[in-house]
This record gives structure tokens, sequence and C-alpha cells, in this order.
């Protein structure tokens, strides 16, 4: 059995699979949208932000090794020798897929001018005033102006607004939420 140093494994293990598959199969390669591919073999491997994932078969990985021993049905051997053997013919193009780092700002229902109809709501559900009045004095909650829906809101650690959910104060089954990523 070949013998493979650690630090030569490490080297092999540092080609993603976005590269591995633009310098030496790009024929394989289709990009779908902006930043993400799949292959033309396998069109739900979708390969994205560095990192790749099989979704038909549930496995995924980070870089080329991964791929070749789960999709290529190479052994761990041979998929570091096909990348060395790669490297040793060509050099690789390092490719960097732009990570999504983007910053979404939630959006909520605009507030109306009173909180007449949530806090009715809120007391026929059996929550007490204290707490209702504490939960709007701390803008935990509040009235939606158009459809007088109660909207409760979430802050994370920063204290910055990143969740909402809506329930309707009527007879109506109405329930909407977002939340920021």
């Amino acid at each position: 059995m070949p013998y493979i140093a650690p630090e030569i494994v490490a080297q092999a293990r540092q080609i993603d699979l976005l590269t591995y598959l633009k310098n030496y199969e790009p024929f394989e390669l289709v990009e779908v949208c902006r930043n993400t591919y799949v292959t033309k073999e396998h069109d739900s491997l979708k390969i994205s932000n560095g990192l790749w994932y099989w979704f038909s078969k549930g496995v995924g990985g980070k870089n080329a090794i991964d791929y070749l021993m789960k999709v290529k049905n190479l052994s761990f051997i041979n998929a570091v020798q096909t990348v060395l053997g790669n490297i040793k013919i060509q050099t690789p193009i390092k490719y960097k897929q732009q990570e999504k780092n983007y910053e979404r700002k939630l959006k909520i229902p605009v507030r109306a001018t009173n909180n007449d109809r949530a806090i009715n709501y809120l007391l026929s559900r059996g929550i007490d005033k204290e707490i209702i009045k504490y939960c709007i004095e701390n803008k935990l909650l509040y009235q939606e102006e158009k459809t007088n829906n109660v909207v409760f809101i979430g802050y994370d650690n920063n204290k910055i607004l990143s969740y909402a959910f809506c329930r309707a104060t009527n007879q109506e089954r109405f329930m909407r939420e977002r939340g920021r990523k």
C-alpha cells in the first residue's frame, strides 16, 4: 500500500472543487447562476461558496479529494494521487468564489397609530395586561397598520432587529414570519 506524507495530503486538500474542475475538467462545469455551479454529469451536485453538495445522494464536501472519493468512487489514495498528478502536470489557477456576505435588511409591516386591537387580542388569549404593556413599550410587539394584525419582534444580541412574525387579531387563521440570516 503506498504511503503519502501528511504534508502532501494537506497540500492536495487545499484544492477546492471549483478550482479542480476549472483547471482539470472545465468541460464538466456548468454555471447555473452567479457564483453557483453544477456538473454536466450530475445536475443535482451544486458548488457554491467553496463547498459542494450532491443533493440526490445527500453527500457533500469542501475539496476535490472529497469529490473524487464520494462522487467518482476513488479510494483515498487514488483521489490524492489524482489531484497531485494533475498539479504536477499543470499548476492550478486558484478560483475563489465570492462569499455571500451581504447584509439583508429585515422589512417589517408599518405600525398602526394605536395598538387597541392587538391589546384586545392578546388579552383574549390570556396574556396579562402588564406583560402586553411592557412588550409594547420595549418595541417587542405592535399592531400592523394595514391589517391590524399583531406583530411580534425579535432582536439579536446586539439589539438589531432580526426576526418578526404576525398573527391575525380576528377569527382568521393568519401567520407570517420573517428572519434576517
